[in-house]
């Protein structure tokens, strides 16, 4: 390992930390973030933590030989994907719940890892099975980031936050695309990178951290993640003619229960621009994503429905697909989601009044 090299590794080291004491600041310094909030900055955290860690990992088992003390740094490295799709979760699907099997995939990725590097260094032997572990944790940490960038595109279209839809494209081209071509060429790759190629990656580590570090020291105390969670004030008296004619469409004209909708269909029939319509969905009516703000129209409809005794008998598969929904589950997800139950509890409510 070259000097130059050396120094890079040390100084993007001093940045990612330097990147996750900032980020740490923000959470408690900011104390009305909410939860999803607060784990956005907690996973940043990890995220950055775990890509000092890939920078030390060649350090601590090539130069300085720790031996057993190196296996923290190494987890830590071996789950830099992990805690990508964690963050981009956190980001792109708002008060998305962890699903039990996560846990599990995480542990065997971690396992994995581990035992591939300590069956190649020879702190164990375990014969061919660490060979195959390498293979396993490879694919996994590919699957993990294939997972991240799929999060990135899902409902890219329908995202009205226009901050997040940059980062969007940023994290997609750079950061994801960046992280698996990476991880491809280790999963092929037989022996330690040339010097140069170590050399040009520390070194693209390097400048992205310090300008990380740069936007979070900046004197705008509006960093992105800031940004992104910013939830524009509704002031129903300073609506725009524009915000009272996508109002009047959805109430009067039911534009949400048509076979297809999506925003820029909703431009075409307000005569409008797709970015202005976005824009005042978002910065006036106070909707980040365009599908929440349709399917709140469709449940209420629906709940409205509910609440009259002449749509006692009526299946609420067929109420659904009156408001628009194409199918059942994801009208009850959404109801539930906006009444705390059910429809049928919420039906069974509504005859006890």
């Amino acid at each position: 390992m070259s000097t130059l090299e050396l120094v890079f590794r040390i100084a993007g080291c001093s940045d990612l930390l330097l990147l996750a004491l900032l980020i740490s600041y923000r959470t408690y310094h900011n104390a009305d973030h909410k939860s999803d909030g607060q784990l956005k900055y907690f996973y940043g955290v990890l995220f950055f933590l775990s890509i000092c860690s890939y920078l030390l990992a060649p350090l601590v088992v090539y130069v300085w030989d720790w031996g057993l003390w190196a296996y923290p740094i190494i987890l830590f490295a071996i789950l830099v994907p992990v805690f990508f799709w964690l963050l981009i979760r956190t980001i792109f699907q708002e008060n998305a719940v962890l699903r039990l099997w996560i846990w599990p995939l995480i542990v065997l990725t971690a396992l994995a890892g581990l035992v591939s590097f300590g069956s190649e260094f020879g702190h164990f032997d375990l014969g061919r099975v660490g060979g195959y572990a390498g293979w396993v944790a490879q694919f996994l940490k590919v699957a993990w980031v294939v997972m991240g960038l799929m999060l990135v595109i899902k409902d890219w279209y329908s995202d009205l936050v226009e901050p997040r839809r940059r980062l969007r494209l940023l994290l997609l081209v750079g950061a994801g695309s960046y992280m698996l071509a990476i991880l491809v060429v280790e999963l092929f790759l037989y022996q330690r990178a040339a010097d140069w190629v170590e050399l040009a990656n520390v070194t693209l580590i390097l400048s992205l951290s310090t300008l990380f570090c740069l936007h979070f020291l900046s004197i705008n105390t509006s960093s992105i993640f800031s940004v992104i969670e910013q939830t524009p004030t509704v002031v129903e008296e300073s609506y725009s003619s524009l915000a009272q004619l996508i109002i009047s469409t959805m109430q009067n004209d039911r534009f949400y229960a048509r076979d297809s909708v999506t925003i820029k269909g909703l431009a075409d029939a307000l005569e409008s621009q797709e970015y202005q319509v976005r824009r005042v969905i978002n910065g006036e009516l106070g909707y980040r994503n365009f599908n929440e703000f349709i399917n709140l129209y469709r449940v209420k409809e629906v709940a409205t429905c509910l609440q009259l005794s002449e749509y006692d008998n009526t299946p609420l598969l067929t109420l659904a697909l009156e408001a628009g929904f194409r199918s059942l589950a994801p009208f009850n997800r959404v109801f539930k989601s906006h009444y705390s139950v059910t429809p049928s509890e919420y039906r069974l409510e509504q005859k006890n009044k």
